[in-house]
């Protein structure tokens, strides 16, 4: 699977980090990449191998999975349904990321499900979303969850924004491309 490859890939680095020339490894990734970054924070959680990532940095990440015809109760999917995404497309891509439903309740598949126990001891995060997302709410409301268990999740919400523009379409929102690019350089810095 995804996750298991980004395991490989962290693990693979952790091991060759002097060759390589670095001293921390920050996940990231944006939309399912996002759900990737932080569903991989998880499995290392529950694994035993956390402390092999300093940061994690999600960029409008999916972190609900929608199962059913049934709208998750945040404002941001009633304020932005059709902007972007509608409900049967968000279905799809869970059916594509879990085609038989296997993985509902798991949190390495679906972070918002999370508890606070397998929340606690996380590296720190960063979660940008964007203000005409529909799932903008999912990420900030996820990065509440991950304070009220202790861990240090900054919410960063890019306003008058659909979803990644700045790296969907760099050329047409440079500045909005730069100030990501800072904020990704910011926050590895910190970690």
């Amino acid at each position: 699977s995804g996750l298991n490859d980004c395991a490989t890939a962290v693990r693979w680095v952790q091991k060759n980090k002097s060759s390589l020339g670095i001293s921390s490894l920050i996940v990231s990734g944006e939309s399912g990449g996002g759900n990737l970054a932080i569903g991989l924070g998880i499995k290392a959680k529950i694994e035993g191998w956390i402390d092999l990532i300093d940061g994690i940095y999600a960029i409008a990440p999916m972190v609900i999975g929608v199962y059913e015809n049934k709208v998750p109760n945040l404002s941001s999917w009633r304020e932005n349904m059709g902007y972007q995404g509608t409900m049967p497309m968000y279905r799809a891509m869970t059916k594509v990321y879990d085609p038989e439903s296997k993985y509902k309740n798991d949190p390495r598949a679906w972070p918002f499900c999370a508890s606070p126990s397998i929340l606690r001891g996380l590296p720190p995060h960063t979660i940008v979303n964007y203000e005409l997302d529909l799932i903008r709410d999912d990420g900030v409301v996820f990065a509440q969850r991950l304070r009220a268990a202790g861990v240090s999740a900054n919410s960063i919400i890019i306003n008058g924004a659909h979803h990644v523009p700045d790296i969907a379409m760099p050329d047409a929102v440079p500045e909005m491309t730069r100030a990501s690019i800072a904020s990704i350089a910011a926050f590895v810095k910190s970690c």
